[in-house]
């Protein structure tokens, strides 16, 4: 009875708690006290600002799942489809949640911040995105292109333009990283 329960609404439950926890942080994250200074980013904007962007995400899926619920018909007609072809439905959702791609992401996340400190933020970002997506079955090309593409964005933000310090690595990653932010 448990177990059908929370598979029935765990869902929702899930979403209703993390839009809770959002606005209880962002009641935090707003009386984080302000400095002196006159820049209109205070302390608290990148907090609030994730938090809200997390409640938003999380209302529009809670939003999109009553939608679809209150569509039983389009549900219908996907298991007669389903019915009719040669296919299992939710075979291949079995595929999806695979436990062995649980598996490498803590592997690649525990390697990923093992190494960051020694290779540095551009080089292992690039090649641990890189190495992740290959592992979990991405295409080779959208395996290259999002993880230039995203480490560029995310060094051009915070290493260049926000002057955050990112890892720089030491030895030759550090030279290279110099080089570039």
């Amino acid at each position: 009875m448990i177990r059908r329960y929370c598979k029935q609404y765990g869902e929702i439950i899930l979403l209703l708690a993390l839009i809770a926890a959002c606005a209880f942080l962002v009641s935090v994250g707003l009386q984080i006290p302000v400095g002196r200074g006159k820049s209109p980013i205070v302390p608290s904007t990148w907090p609030v600002a994730s938090l809200l962007l997390i409640a938003g995400s999380s209302l529009i899926i809670l939003l999109l799942r009553f939608l679809r619920k209150s569509q039983p018909a389009l549900e219908d007609k996907q298991k007669e489809d389903a019915q009719q072809s040669d296919t299992v439905p939710g075979e291949g959702a079995e595929d999806a949640a695979h436990p062995q791609r649980a598996f490498y992401t803590i592997l690649f996340m525990v390697g990923y911040m093992a190494l960051i400190p020694y290779a540095g933020f551009m080089v292992t970002t690039l090649a641990g995105m890189a190495l992740y997506m290959l592992s979990v079955g991405v295409r080779r090309i959208y395996a290259i292109i999002i993880p230039l593409l995203l480490t560029a964005l995310i060094t051009g933000i915070f290493g260049i333009a926000l002057k955050v310090p990112l890892p720089r690595g030491v030895s030759v990653f550090q030279s290279f990283s110099y080089m570039i932010y």
